[in-house]
């Protein structure tokens, strides 16, 4: 994804998902990734759960 992009609400559905069950954004950016195909770092991770 690129940085301007933004997440569809299904793949912040799985973003939370994922951020939620793992230990560090950096193991949710690495499970994305294998699990839902897409790449998505670990500061976007964060930036979309604490969008507010």
């Amino acid at each position: 994804m690129g940085p301007d992009e933004t997440l569809s609400p299904a793949l912040l559905k799985k973003v939370g998902h994922a951020a939620a069950c793992s230990a560090s954004y950096q193991q949710a950016e690495a499970d994305l990734r294998v699990l839902a195909e897409v790449k998505v770092s670990a500061n976007r991770i964060h930036r979309a759960v604490h969008w507010q």
